[in-house]
Formats: C-alpha cells, sequence, structure tokens
C-alpha cells in the first residue's frame, strides 16, 4: 500500500511540475480564471497526497512494530532454564549459616560413620563455625549457646542426616607460647541424640547451654555430651 502511494504521489508530483513549467501543452484553450483554478486544485490535491502518504508511512511503521517478533520472553525462559537448580545439601548448609551470629561465619559440615557402639547407620556429623572476634568469655559462651544450640536443632530435625552424635566446632585465631598465630578450634560442643530428645527447646535457657551439657557429661560420665573451651579466654 505504501509503495502504491509513492507510485501515484511521483507521478502526480511529475505532471502538477509540467503544468507549471509548461502550462500551453497541457492548458490549451482553457480561460485565465479556468487556468488558476486547475493550478490550485492540482495545489491542493498535492497537499491530500502529502497527507495520505503520511498516513500511510504512520500505519505501516505500526504494523511492523506489532508484527515484530517479542525476544523478550524468550530471553527470560533461557536465563531461567540456565539457572542451576540448588540441591538438598547444598539448601540445608544455606539454613546452617543462617543459624550462625553476625559475629560469625559458617566454615562447612563434615558427616562421618557413627562409633561401633550406636545405632546401626547412624552418622557423627561436625559443623564448624569460624569466630571473627570475641568481647569476652561470658558473652562468648552465651552467644555459642544459642548458635549451638540452634545447629543442633536444625541437624536432628534433618531426618535425611540420620545423626546420633553432632558437634560444633568454633575455630578462630589463636597463639601459642612461642607467638605463633594459628587458625585452630577454641571451642566444642557435644550432644547425642538422646540427650536432644530430652530438651524442651522452648523453655530451655539456650543461652546456658555450655554450663548444661558440662554437667550433662559429669552425670553420665561419658563423653557423649560435653562442652569444652580449648583456649584461655578472659
Amino acid at each position: 500500500m505504501e509503495n502504491l502511494f509513492i507510485i501515484l504521489f511521483l507521478i502526480f508530483l511529475a505532471s502538477t511540475i509540467a503544468v507549471y513549467i509548461r502550462p500551453s501543452q497541457f492548458l490549451k484553450n482553457k480561460t485565465e480564471p479556468e487556468i488558476k483554478k486547475t493550478k490550485i486544485g492540482l495545489i491542493a490535491l498535492t497537499v491530500v497526497f502529502f497527507i495520505l502518504f503520511g498516513v500511510s508511512s504512520d500505519a505501516s511503521k505500526q504494523n511492523k512494530t506489532q508484527n515484530k517478533p517479542d525476544t523478550s520472553k524468550s530471553t527470560e525462559k533461557t536465563v531461567e532454564k540456565a539457572t542451576p537448580t540448588k540441591s538438598p545439601q547444598e539448601i540445608f548448609e544455606e539454613t546452617l549459616s543462617k543459624t550462625v551470629d553476625s559475629n560469625m561465619s559458617y566454615r562447612g559440615i563434615k558427616t562421618e560413620n557413627a562409633d561401633p557402639d550406636r545405632p546401626k547407620d547412624t552418622k557423627m556429623i561436625t559443623v564448624s563455625v569460624d569466630v571473627k572476634s570475641i568481647f569476652n568469655k561470658s558473652s562468648f559462651l552465651r552467644t555459642t549457646g544459642k548458635v549451638s544450640s540452634k545447629v543442633f536443632q536444625t541437624v536432628f530435625s534433618n531426618s535425611s542426616l540420620n545423626g546420633y552424635d553432632v558437634f560444633v566446632w568454633y575455630y578462630g585465631e589463636t597463639t601459642d607460647k612461642y607467638g605463633n598465630k594459628e587458625d585452630g578450634v577454641i571451642l566444642t560442643y557435644a550432644m547425642d541424640k538422646g540427650t536432644y530428645s530430652k530438651i524442651n527447646w522452648q523453655n530451655f535457657d539456650q543461652s546456658n547451654l555450655c554450663n548444661f551439657l558440662e554437667q550433662e557429661a559429669k552425670t553420665s560420665g561419658t563423653f557423649d555430651t560435653g562442652c569444652k573451651v580449648l583456649v584461655n579466654i578472659q
């Protein structure tokens, strides 16, 4: 449609120019008023052609825009497909990392077969945490007590892990008697499934967990539970 308008317009424009350049060839036997009217008519028709040509061009552009394939959705779908799905282990470790205090960071989890005296196919699980700084021993034990309580609940409640003994190890920068600095374990918590199942966690003083586990270890006379500070913390 647009091409047809262009062809007609060019023909008409050529005719109009010819009339103005050589009027005697096109307007023979016409009076002066008639010639004037003819020229005005040609000008009016030229204007009409311009308007129609403009409308036709706009309509053509709109059609092209509407018919243009929308690639944004297909791009989004491609990106979604390219995003890897997280494994249950990755999701679980993200959950563990959220149990850690802001002054600490989740380090990792290690799963091993439990000792022979444990129920068959159960696991021994160690969760490691990095400590950024320690304000004082009292506040540190309260904070780690709360963090360890959350870790124990998260691990034991995950039936797929089949954990029976769970440990929480806190790592920090230590200095030996020679002044050498190293990254080592500064505090450990240990709890077995039997002790875990006895605790009413909603009413339990989680900030006092270290002292509770120390007392449990003395009462039971075993190493199934316990809390040990391995460095001198003031």
